[in-house]
Formats: C-alpha cells, sequence, structure tokens
C-alpha cells in the first residue's frame, strides 16, 4: 500500500475527517450520510453500490446515490441484473489491487467489452476495490461510479487508504440492523451446488436464457429451469442475477 504522505495537506485532512466520521455510523442511514458527506469531499462520486458478506446473507446490501445519477447505471448494475457486477468482483480476485475503468481515456488499460458496459450503463468511469479474508473470499466490495476526472495512480491510492474503513463501517452498520430488526434471510451454507448447477450457473453468468443453456448442455429447457430453482433455493438468490453475485462472492462458479 501506498503511504498517505503522497496526499496534499488538505487531503490528509479530509482523510482524518473520514475517520472519524466513521466511528460515528451505526446504522445504514448513518452510513449513507457519512458516504456523501466526509467519503464524498475527499472522492467525489455520483453512485457507489456496496457488496457484503455477513453472517446473515452475503449480496449488494446498500446503494449510496447522488442528486442525480445517471439511470441505466442504477437499471443495469444497480438493479436486477447482477452479473456485470459480478464480472468485475471475480476480475478484483485476480490482483486484488483497485480496478480503474475508463470509457473515453487510454490510461485506463480496458477491453472493449468494458468500455462497451460503460457505454450501455452511461457512465464515464468506474473505480472499484475490496476486502478479502485471509482464504481469500470475497467479504466487502466497493463500487464508485461516474468520479470527475481523470482517473490514475491518485484514486488507486485513495482507494487502498479508504476501502479498510468502509468495510469495518459497513460491516458494522450491517450487524446493527441486524441485532436490532432481527433479519432472518434464510440462507442455506449446507447446500453446495452440484458440478451441473455451477456449470448451468456459469452459463448464466455470460447472459445465456434458459434455452440457449439447454442447446449448449444437450438437455430440456424444464431440466434447466428446475436446475435454476434449485440454485436460487440453495443460495437464498431472489433472482439469477443475485445468485451469480453470490455465487461468485462465495468462490462457488
Amino acid at each position: 500500500m501506498l503511504g498517505i504522505t503522497a496526499l496534499k495537506a488538505d487531503e490528509m485532512k479530509s482523510l482524518v475527517d473520514v475517520i472519524d466520521g466513521a466511528r460515528h455510523v451505526h446504522d445504514r442511514g448513518q452510513f449513507t450520510a457519512w458516504a456523501q458527506g466526509e467519503l464524498q469531499y475527499l472522492l467525489p462520486h455520483e453512485v457507489m453500490l456496496c457488496w457484503a458478506k455477513t453472517r446473515d446473507r452475503q449480496g449488494w446490501v446498500h446503494t449510496c446515490v447522488s442528486d442525480d445519477p445517471p439511470p441505466r447505471f442504477l437499471e443495469k448494475i444497480g438493479g436486477n441484473d447482477g452479473v456485470p457486477l459480478a464480472r468485475l468482483m471475480e476480475r478484483w480476485r485476480v490482483t486484488r489491487r483497485p480496478l480503474l475503468l475508463c470509457r473515453d481515456a487510454d490510461d485506463c488499460a480496458v477491453d472493449s467489452s468494458w468500455r462497451d458496459l460503460l457505454v450501455r450503463c452511461a457512465l464515464s468511469n468506474l473505480a472499484a476495490h475490496g476486502v478479502s479474508d485471509m482464504e481469500g473470499n470475497l467479504i466487502t466490495f466497493f463500487c464508485f461510479s461516474c468520479l470527475p476526472g481523470a482517473l490514475g495512480p491518485h484514486h488507486v491510492r485513495l482507494l487502498e487508504l479508504l476501502v479498510p474503513h468502509l468495510h469495518v463501517t459497513l460491516l458494522r452498520a450491517l450487524n446493527h440492523v441486524s441485532e436490532k430488526r432481527a433479519v432472518s434471510w434464510n440462507v442455506s451454507h449446507s447446500a453446495p451446488l452440484t458440478d451441473r448447477e455451477a456449470e448451468v450457473l456459469r452459463w448464466v453468468r455470460a447472459g445465456k436464457n434458459n434455452w440457449e443453456i439447454s442447446v449448449i448442455l444437450d438437455i430440456s429447457q424444464v431440466t434447466v429451469k428446475n436446475h435454476v430453482g434449485k440454485i436460487l433455493r440453495k443460495l437464498g438468490a431472489e433472482n439469477r442475477g443475485h445468485a451469480v453475485a453470490l455465487a461468485t462472492g462465495r468462490n462457488l462458479i
């Protein structure tokens, strides 16, 4: 990790304010206020999505939005289709370093498929970073979109410094909500995916529908539908995109 001495004086002060402000965050409402206050000043952004694995569940758990977010971003990435974000998390696992995706700039190394995703979602850029446990399993993941200016090494440094504090603060806020409201998400951890179910889910992640999967695997559409239903129940997922995100977070696919 790069040292905080590389930050400017005003950024150093803002970083201290962010860390100090995090001490007072104990629920989701406070997390949103904190993210749109001190954090927004240090790392300006229009939308921040948070993924977490908690004792109750794992999946996309929180969204902090500016006053005027790109609507297609919320529809395609922040909505029910979790496949693009699952791809982003999968890419992060390769290096476990902050990811910078830019639609127009040449200094962000992205291939055409990522550029197309940014165009479809009306995003100028995207920055993401996560935290994993000692076994390499993803615990939290934070995705920022539409940051002003060109992305570069300075944003990598900021993400490396900020995300550990985001990680602790988000989990504390989620744990408070869980204990206070006694939320039960009924996630089954005792029923791992079969090889066939994992294979089906990998094709779901690739964007294939039931008919296409049935042709690829030479099975009936009814069988594919049954596999998908079992996958959703085993993972405690709400939909196909959610299942992909959960399975990716657990290294099941």
